[in-house]
């Protein structure tokens, strides 16, 4: 009598298929996927320092617009300064209107 109770019989199998020989084309195939892989690989590297380049052309964009105007900001200060200075001349008398206008 078996494990299973009486007459009972089991069976198991495997079947396994493979090619034996290909003609090379599965190396080919594996050096094609290779070398999309390796242009992939440099179209990422090419796109990240590009984005790298943008990122910083831009930041100096900003400095130097930022430093602009700082410039405009002390030249308008310097001639309001100027114009006070032309004002209170020409309110003393020492000065001429066309200094203030």
């Amino acid at each position: 009598m078996g494990p299973f109770g009486v007459g009972e019989m089991w069976q198991a199998g495997i079947a396994i298929s493979f090619a034996a020989y290909t003609g090379g084309k599965a190396s080919a195939d594996v050096a094609t996927v290779r070398r999309q892989i390796e242009e992939i690989d440099t179209g990422k590297q090419q796109a990240a320092l590009g984005i790298t380049l943008d990122v910083r052309q831009a930041w100096l964009t900003c400095q130097n617009a930022f430093e602009q105007m700082k410039a405009a900001d002390r030249e308008l200060t310097a001639a309001n300064e100027a114009l006070r200075i032309a004002e209170i001349r020409y309110k003393n008398g020492e000065g001429i209107a066309l200094e203030v206008d």
